[in-house]
């Protein structure tokens, strides 16, 4: 049992049983001044109001124990099992069995199950029964009556009922902490797997697309039969590592802050069409929404994958980026002319677009791809339905 719970629930306990305390205290003080009350329970001498300051003074300390944290433990126990004699004593003194304050008895077998559940720690409440009995017969010269007997009957079943009570739903309480505590790792276990699965994605969408530019640099260097023509591309091969170590920066820089979703695609394309000479229609329309960062960035690194896979793949001479987004619904399609493919389950399983699928379902849109050979792709992402008109923040 997680030890930080076990000593919240016994500070928790103890200070609602030392304003329980305070209440009696009140009651007794209240019977102390009232005389008509004083002479109905028998009580009100010397001898009374002194037991009634030195328990004032030890409940000051237990006060003091838990609203501190200092030995609250054995300070709680101690100063429960001093109240004992001085019930002991004023039940006694207003009746014995047949006191009006045995109810006293009962409470105090709660504060102990409540505070010390376990066996030896709760034996001296029930204790009380048989002293107070054994102490009734000598004060009062009498034999155990049957009125006594009934009433010693009904106060222990009292006592048992209680008990079992206060034990099973201790013991409820502590396996529902256990449930919630197991199901609290669950998801934090749940939580770091899917931030490991977010954080492979954005390494594979932004600096896996730009170390394939470079490999696909390299491999055109290596065709280049006189290498002394190749200083130029060495020099793009130097920018586009360059734009590596950006692109390292922004997917961190993403990770942990909002973006704007339009300059981001922006800066997207200029960067495209500077590098793979590919000229990109684009229709970008952002009115006013209310989209979440993670969904702004999902859409992003979708767009930027479907790019990436028209310059490693598509050979294509003209794209074509339409993006509309209004409220919480959006469309959105990049379109290409290039040698296209069949869409078949090992395509389908390309580690990119198992990412796209995967980041469309998260934020509850739909992706759709249409290709075939010779005839160019299409990717087409929506959520909601978009009634709007493309009439501003266009790009051409």
């Amino acid at each position: 049992m997680d030890q930080r719970w076990l000593e919240f629930k016994f500070i928790t306990r103890a200070k609602a049983i030392f304003w329980a305390r305070i209440f009696i205290l009140i009651l007794f003080l209240l019977v102390f001044l009232v005389r008509g009350w004083a002479e109905f329970l028998g009580i009100g001498g010397l001898l009374s109001i002194l037991f009634y300051i030195f328990v004032i003074i030890y409940t000051v300390l237990f006060a003091y124990s838990i609203f501190f944290r200092k030995r609250e433990v054995i300070i709680t126990y101690v100063s429960l099992l001093l109240d004992l004699p001085f019930l002991v004593y004023f039940i006694i003194y207003t009746g014995g069995l047949r006191s009006p304050l045995m109810f006293l008895q009962l409470l105090y077998t709660m504060f102990f199950a409540l505070l010390f559940p376990k066996p030896l720690t709760i034996i001296p409440p029930l204790m009380l029964l048989p002293v107070i009995a054994h102490i009734d017969q000598m004060v009062f010269v009498r034999g155990l009556v049957l009125q006594d007997v009934l009433l010693l009957i009904m106060y222990s079943l009292a006592n048992l009922l209680l008990l079992y009570s206060i034990v099973y739903f201790n013991t409820q309480e502590n396996l529902q902490h256990e449930e919630i505590m197991k199901l609290k790792d669950a998801m934090s276990r749940l939580e770091l797997s899917e931030e490991r699965l977010r954080l492979a994605r954005e390494i594979h969408d932004g600096i896996g697309a730009t170390l394939s530019a470079m490999l696909m640099q390299i491999d055109y260097i290596l065709s280049i039969d006189n290498l002394s023509n190749a200083r130029g591309e060495i020099e793009e091969l130097r920018n586009i590592s360059d734009e590596g170590m950006d692109e390292l920066r922004r997917a961190v820089t993403l990770l942990r802050t909002d973006f704007d979703l339009g300059n981001m695609l922006s800066n997207m394309i200029e960067r495209f069409e500077s590098r793979y000479n590919h000229k990109i229609s684009s229709d970008i329309i952002l009115k006013e929404h209310n989209l979440r960062p993670d969904e702004l960035l999902a859409i992003f690194r979708i767009i930027q994958e479907a790019l990436t896979n028209v310059a490693r793949h598509s050979e294509a001479k003209n794209v074509r980026l339409s993006v509309f987004i209004d409220g919480r619904d959006f469309e959105i399609s990049i379109q290409d002319d290039g040698k296209g493919f069949e869409v078949v389950s090992g395509v389908e399983n390309h580690y990119g677009i198992v990412n796209m699928r995967e980041r469309a379902r998260l934020i509850g849109a739909d992706l759709r791809i249409e290709s075939s050979s010779g005839r160019g792709t299409a990717v087409f992402l929506k959520r909601g339905g978009y009634n709007g008109n493309k009439d501003s923040n266009s790009r051409g």
